[in-house]
């Protein structure tokens, strides 16, 4: 019966998780018209095509889930739910062995609630998965962002850079490379924005470290050729390519063009 209490956020768009934040979700899809069963299969399929985890990993982890198994799940309580406080042991015992970044991780993923749902431990196990370095920005930046804000402060930015540095156990050249490496006045004054924290992020082997290290998988990351550009102008770009595609498929092969060379 905890699949019945347990509300399912719908995401923006269909691409969402990659493209934005998946934490910031619009309308809410339940499932309590349906019997356990039935709600059960319905909640871990969305969740499955959402997070690209696969359905049987969902469906083990929502029965481990609803009977509160032993170590992961004791913390869960009679409204289906975990608190942040837990949640930051589960990250921790994933590999993530820092407080400062196990709070802040649990946080986001609370989405600043005191306590998480069933679908957004899956989102946020999801995001701390992620497999590439656009896909894992987001959140990594939400992880940075200890007050909220949109922006990080220079307390902000070297507080979790160093913890994600201690994590990933870097020399102190690289920790220097690292931190010599940009903000100019202007984003000092104001804080990293979003783009800046891409850039930045995408500069280096050490930087995507210093950034990402408490990904799961961010050993595995490629650094990119040139630094990431503004979210924006990737996202019009790629709009712009889905609708030349979608404009040559419908467009399928009209003759004409131009005549004879005589």
């Amino acid at each position: 019966n905890c699949s019945r209490v347990d509300v399912y956020d719908v995401p923006l768009s269909p691409g969402t998780l990659s493209r934005r934040c998946p934490f910031f979700m619009a309308t809410a899809k339940n499932y309590s018209a349906y019997d356990d069963a039935t709600s059960r299969r319905l909640l871990c399929g969305d969740l499955s095509e959402e997070t690209r985890l696969p359905r049987e990993l969902l469906e083990r982890f929502h029965a481990m889930w609803c009977e509160r198994s032993r170590p992961f799940f004791a913390a869960v309580d009679e409204t289906s739910t975990m608190s942040v406080g837990a949640l930051a042991e589960v990250v921790r015992s994933l590999g993530v062995h820092s407080d400062l970044l196990c709070r802040s991780i649990s946080r986001v993923i609370a989405s600043g609630a005191e306590a998480v749902s069933f679908s957004a431990f899956v989102r946020g196990y999801a995001q701390l998965h992620s497999r590439t370095l656009r896909e894992a920005l987001p959140f990594a930046f939400a992880v940075f962002d200890l007050d909220g804000d949109g922006l990080l402060s220079p307390a902000e930015f070297q507080t979790v850079l160093e913890a994600n540095l201690e994590l990933k156990q870097l020399d102190p050249a690289a920790v220097r490379r690292v931190l010599a490496a940009p903000p100019s006045p202007d984003q000092q004054l104001r804080g990293l924005t979003r783009d800046q924290f891409r850039y930045f992020a995408s500069l280096s082997s050490e930087t995507v470290l210093a950034t990402c290290g408490f990904l799961l998988h961010v050993s595995a990351f490629y650094v990119p050729l040139y630094p990431l550009g503004p979210e924006a102008e990737e996202e019009a770009e790629r709009e712009a390519e889905e609708a030349a595609a979608a404009q040559k498929a419908a467009g399928g092969g009209g003759g004409g063009g131009g005549g004879g060379d005589g």
